[in-house]
């Protein structure tokens, strides 16, 4: 997903998947990322989150995925030497289109306790968190990719042939907003996985400012030419 992560764990699980609920999810997770070019401390959360399916007014299908920042004796803040302990609150939405074959991302969140380094930083770094959300499709085959090579070892299986190149993914537009402080960033971003952009009403303003060269911390080269990002300062 392009995180430059140090560790992670599930701490604590609720509820799990099932065959007739696979995207049922919740529990406490703890993961730590490594501080990018050393401009800040390395980054820890502990989150309760929550995935699933649910349906609106409409009869429309939506995904959704929430994380909320929690306080656990168990898991205490600053445990870790260097380690300093994040504070998050963000929702994802996910809406199929079946209509053209691609699934609309929407995104609300906010980032908290960064110290006080200046906002332009903050920024940056909040805008590469949320922006990594264009690597969610190489993720869900991963993950894919991973059960399928896990089932394979456990029945002793062996592969037939090699890859011989890798798979096409689709492409992500992204449009996003970002407002902040010294101390905390929220923001909203809007996604489109594929060429059509989201007819929402709640999509946020954009300005035309080009950002094909913005780079995305963790990942291999900057953004699609098409994405844009809007910083109101």
């Amino acid at each position: 997903m392009g995180y430059p992560l140090a560790g992670g764990a599930v701490m604590n699980v609720t509820e799990r998947r099932s065959v007739k609920d696979p995207y049922r999810f919740a529990g406490i997770k703890w993961w730590a990322a490594k501080s990018v070019w050393g401009l800040m401390r390395d980054r820890d959360v502990l989150t309760y989150e929550r995935m699933g399916v649910t349906v609106d007014a409409d009869g429309e299908q939506w995904g959704y995925h929430t994380l909320q920042s929690t306080r656990r004796p168990e898991w205490p803040m600053e445990a870790t030497p260097g380690m300093q302990r994040q504070h998050t609150a963000t929702c994802y939405l996910y809406r199929p289109r079946r209509d053209i074959n691609k699934t609309e991302i929407f995104m609300w969140g906010s980032i908290y306790k960064f110290g006080k380094y200046p906002d332009k930083v903050i920024y940056y770094g909040v805008a590469t968190t949320w922006l990594n959300v264009v690597h969610c499709p190489k993720g869900g085959h991963a993950k894919k990719f991973s059960a399928l090579m896990e089932r394979a070892d456990s029945h002793g299986w062996t592969p037939s042939s090699g890859i011989e190149s890798e798979p096409e993914f689709l492409t992500t537009q992204t449009r996003s907003t970002i407002t902040g402080s010294e101390s905390a960033s929220t923001g909203r971003s809007d996604s489109l996985i594929g060429d059509e952009q989201p007819a929402d009403p709640f999509r946020p303003r954009i300005s035309s400012s080009p950002t094909a060269s913005f780079p995305v911390l963790g990942a291999d080269r900057p953004l699609d030419r098409q994405s844009q990002l809007v910083l109101d300062w």
